[in-house]
């Protein structure tokens, strides 16, 4: 497991898929510990393209985040921010084993 505390609560819903409309459908919502980073940064998107992200999260390895999903959480003003991944990255350690889930939200 990671060496970071984890004690930032992170509400995640899955994106089951797009109705007729053109509408997200969404499924279970469900809360997991992390860690807030509060940084703005440049990352690369799903397409290649560079971005700039505000937060940088970090979950367990287990935590199976998609692009898509909807992720809230109240950052340290006491706002809560909602948005979707722009950048979701697997660190390893020198072992190749995964030991966290880096995400990167706008």
């Amino acid at each position: 497991m990671a060496w970071i505390p984890m004690k930032d609560k992170i509400k995640i819903t899955k994106l089951e898929g797009i109705d007729g409309w053109g509408e997200p459908i969404w499924g279970e919502s469900r809360e997991v510990k992390g860690r807030i980073s509060e940084q703005t940064r440049i990352v690369l998107n799903q397409n290649g393209e560079e971005v700039s992200s505000r937060y940088t999260l970090y979950v367990s390895p287990k935590e199976v985040i998609r692009y898509g999903d909807k992720i809230e959480f109240t950052d340290s003003s006491g706002l809560t921010i909602s948005g979707e991944p722009l950048s979701i990255k697997a660190i390893k350690d020198y072992g190749g084993k995964v030991i966290l889930r880096k995400v990167s939200l706008r």
